[in-house]
């Protein structure tokens, strides 16, 4: 049987002062929520040390049917209530790989890595939903260990549960977990036509008016989109809006 526990069995947190919560509770909701407000991700804030939710935004499509109250106060919980078991399973794993990835990482650094992975997630009476997660470390013990990590939940474009990456804001590397080990990879590059051509796209024009914005044929327009949809692996101009955005690519 998994418990919450599971979550932390390699990982412990050097000791938070309550003096130090102080300082940032009555930030947190104000800011969490703010940014809420400004997309349309859910949004988490993760308590590594006290192992729980500090904040969690209010969602409907992510939250299983639970008000945001709910979830904060399951935590970990959640996860083992609205996760299939074989994915909790990998959910595990993920932590602890990350957990081991983090460590070979300067602590200064750490702030700039992101670890992406999809699973899903079972609402009471409706179809599973495939999500990407995101974490980020937020904050920082004064020995380097994540104290907070904010996470940020969105439909999966991928196909599949999965899909494990690595990234760090300041280069275009990223790592995949592979059979329990983290394999470098170098980064997807764009062309700056095929940039402009996604911005243009996120921007509503149509494929004749991104030729004419950008000086090219139609027919040019098209053959960036092939070239993006297979650098991106991904089957459609929507797929590769979500991805170029996930990776930061525009």
């Amino acid at each position: 049987m998994i418990k919450k526990e599971n979550f932390f069995t390699e990982y412990r947190v050097s000791a938070v002062p309550d003096e130090e919560y102080a300082k940032v509770s009555s930030y947190i909701d104000h800011f969490m929520r703010a940014f809420a407000n400004t997309t349309y991700k859910s949004i988490y804030l993760i308590d590594y040390y006290k192992k729980t939710f500090l904040y969690v935004s209010d969602n409907p499509l992510f939250l299983c049917g639970l008000s945001p109250k709910d979830v904060k106060e399951l935590g970990f919980d959640f996860y083992l209530n609205y996760v299939p078991y074989v994915e909790q399973k990998m959910l595990i794993e993920i932590n602890h790989a990350g957990f081991q990835f983090i460590r070979t990482v300067e602590p200064k650094e750490r702030y700039k890595y992101t670890i992406s992975y999809s699973f899903h997630i079972c609402p009471p009476h409706k179809e599973p939903l495939l999500i990407n997660h995101k974490v980020t470390p937020v904050l920082l013990t004064t020995k380097g260990d994540i104290w907070l990590a904010l996470c940020t939940a969105q439909l999966s474009s991928e196909s599949a549960s999965g899909h494990i990456e690595m990234t760090c804001q300041t280069n275009n590397k990223l790592w995949r977990l592979e059979n329990g080990l983290w394999k470098e990879y170098p980064g997807v590059e764009l062309t700056e036509n095929e940039r402009s051509m996604l911005r243009l796209t996120v921007g509503g024009l149509s494929i004749e008016k991104i030729a004419d914005r950008l000086l090219r044929s139609a027919e040019t327009i098209k053959s960036y989109r092939r070239f993006v949809f297979k650098k991106l692996e991904v089957g459609n101009i929507t797929e590769a809006i979500m991805m170029a955005i996930n990776k930061k690519l525009i």
